[in-house]
């Protein structure tokens, strides 16, 4: 990573141990280097994990149904509703 950042390893371990600011610059390339957005990079929003396993059918089934209009949304969650409660 220093090599890519032309930057020295002693440089990318404080970066690592210690909470500091970066240049823009030095940002702009941390990006594509660690495959992250700058809102990650920048803590703005938690980071995503990446599952390590394949998904259930639950998780499926709750992306589906969160692609789907408002309205059949709530018609279903009227129907799973007593199930969970």
């Amino acid at each position: 990573m220093a090599e890519k950042l032309d930057t020295t390893q002693t440089t990318i371990a404080y970066w690592e141990r210690k909470a500091t600011t970066f240049r823009s610059d030095i940002l702009s390339q941390l990006i594509p280097i660690l495959g992250v957005s700058a809102d990650d990079l920048l803590g703005v929003r938690p980071l995503r994990t990446v599952a390590s396993k394949p998904v259930g059918k639950a998780r499926q089934l709750f992306d589906a149904v969160s692609r789907l209009p408002r309205r059949q949304q709530e018609k279903i969650f009227d129907i799973l509703q007593p199930f969970v409660k």
